[in-house]
């Protein structure tokens, strides 16, 4: 049937959502409303739908086509490997890779030059400084990502490969039309495209900005229309788009990163059905030794996290030999996984707190005393502060921490303030806002924060609620409720 790529995103939030709001389900119900829908149809299909929402939400993904309820399903499939002919690749074909510079480009691109000697453009937002420069920069011993990049372009070089190295951001139509004009004058045209390029997410829903969206969403979603409107009359073999497992899984913090990568698979499936090159779209697993995930900074406690699950990821060899046989046997959608995908699936979506979806030891690199510290000790000073001072004892892993010590100085990051609201809000039974623990970054001020929002939940609570509020408080800090409550009649 016809599909909308576009609507694909929603599953990004539907499946992150539960993951980092407690007490939060989501669903995605898709259904079709068809001209001359009758008042049977309707009744029946919003009784199907009062039917979806009243059971409890083990699917998380649903689409309602007549009496017929269909959900996602991912069955193993073993492909065998091919030579370079095999894989669809023309000896000495121009190839275009976009995230050209990243691992997973460089990887792909070594793997076109051995066995194709292809003629290769490197696209990638920053490029490469100028070709000239190169020896210097590598005889100078820096190891750095330019570097390591420049060494990779020559050894791609070296296995029979030409390579041009082309800077431009792949979401702008006007820079992406220029980079397809010098590569054809340079090699003709095209014979397959990679869209390996993409921003990675790493931010809670609560915390990302607008802007942060559009980047993450702009390499995958605005830049895979651009490439498919600039390549409309090429005469490619194939246009490879590189998603991600998170599409299928989700995960803490991948929320716009798991709808750009839903958008490649819709859109490679709906190209199936239109004139035009074979679209794939390819679920990959982690990168071991490449790829966003390796070279993305993160938090000590994230990076501890990620090379626990790294254990498991796919190498180098391993990816790029997937690649090809992927070419050799092309379909518009395939997951690429280390482990047993559908138990992965049910891992990902089983009922988990927040706090629960981020258990892990305090960071290895954060404080355990208070040296380096820029505020001497400060005990608490009521029971709040105390209760307080204790959750971020026992999420940072620091032995002691004063009322006036920074969140952030005490190794405190984005993710363990979402342990900081869980615990918070299973304590006082008060929602704080991830903003508060970010923009009240001391005890002190967290406390104040906590009491302010404790009172606009008494100016609605009934009498019961607010004796079981001011039941968690000190003396003081009960004033001070009471102080802002409203309306004053509360108060007495």
């Amino acid at each position: 049937e016809p599909l909308s790529p576009e609507k694909a995103t929603l599953l990004g939030p539907c499946l992150v959502i539960p993951r980092e709001l407690s007490g939060v389900s989501c669903r995605l119900l898709d259904v079709v409303l068809r001209d001359g829908f009758g008042p049977d149809a309707v009744m029946r299909l919003a009784a199907e739908l009062a039917s979806e929402l009243a059971s409890p939400a083990a699917d998380p993904i649903v689409a309602c086509r007549g009496r017929r309820r269909w959900v996602p399903d991912f069955q193993p499939i073993r492909l065998d490997g091919g030579t370079a002919g095999g894989a669809g690749l023309r000896p000495g074909g121009a190839y275009l890779i976009t995230g050209g510079t990243g691992g997973i480009g460089l990887a792909l691109a070594e793997l076109l030059a051995r066995e194709a000697g292809a003629r290769l453009a490197l696209v990638g937002r920053s490029g490469l400084p100028p070709r000239e420069t190169w020896d210097l920069r590598l005889a100078a011993g820096v190891d750095d990502r330019v570097a390591r990049r420049i060494a990779k372009v020559r050894v791609i070089e070296e296995a029979g490969g030409e390579v041009m190295v082309l800077a431009a951001d792949v979401a702008d139509p006007v820079a992406m039309r220029e980079a397809l004009r010098q590569v054809r004058e340079r090699f003709g045209p095209l014979r397959g495209v990679i869209h390996a390029a993409g921003t990675a997410a790493g931010g809670l829903i609560a915390l990302r900005t607008e802007e942060e969206v559009r980047g993450t969403l702009g390499a995958k979603v605005a830049g895979t229309l651009i490439l498919a409107e600039l390549l409309r009359d090429e005469p490619l073999d194939f246009l490879l788009l590189c998603s991600s497992l998170s599409s299928i899984l989700g995960g803490v913090g991948q929320a716009d990163y798991c709808a750009a990568n839903a958008f490649l698979d819709a859109f490679a499936v709906h190209s199936a059905a239109v004139d035009g090159p074979p679209v794939l779209a390819v679920n990959w697993d982690t990168w071991k030794d490449v790829g966003m995930a390796v070279e993305v900074e993160a938090p000590a406690a994230v990076r501890r996290q990620r090379e626990q699950h790294l254990r498991n990821a796919l190498t180098e060899a391993e990816g790029v030999e997937a690649f090809r046989r992927i070419l050799t046997h092309p379909r518009p959608r395939l997951a690429v996984s280390t482990q047993h995908l559908p138990s992965l699936i049910a891992w990902a979506r089983r009922p988990a707190s927040p706090e629960e979806e981020l258990q892990a030891p305090p960071p290895a690199a954060g404080p355990t005393g208070r040296a380096g510290l820029r505020h001497a000790y400060a005990p608490p000073r009521n029971e709040t502060e105390e209760v307080l001072t204790g959750i971020w004892q026992e999420v940072l892993g620091v032995e002691q921490v004063g009322v006036h010590d920074s969140f952030p100085d005490l190794g405190g990051h984005s993710l363990l303030a979402m342990r900081v609201t869980a615990k918070v809000q299973n304590r006082f039974g008060v929602h704080l806002p991830l903003r508060a623990v970010l923009e009240s970054p001391t005890v002190a001020q967290l406390a104040v924060a906590l009491v302010e929002e404790m009172a606009r939940k008494v100016g609605g609570a009934g009498e019961a609620d607010l004796i079981e509020s001011l039941a968690n408080l000190s003396d003081e800090d009960a004033e001070a409720l009471l102080t802002a409550a409203d309306p004053p009649s509360k108060r007495s």
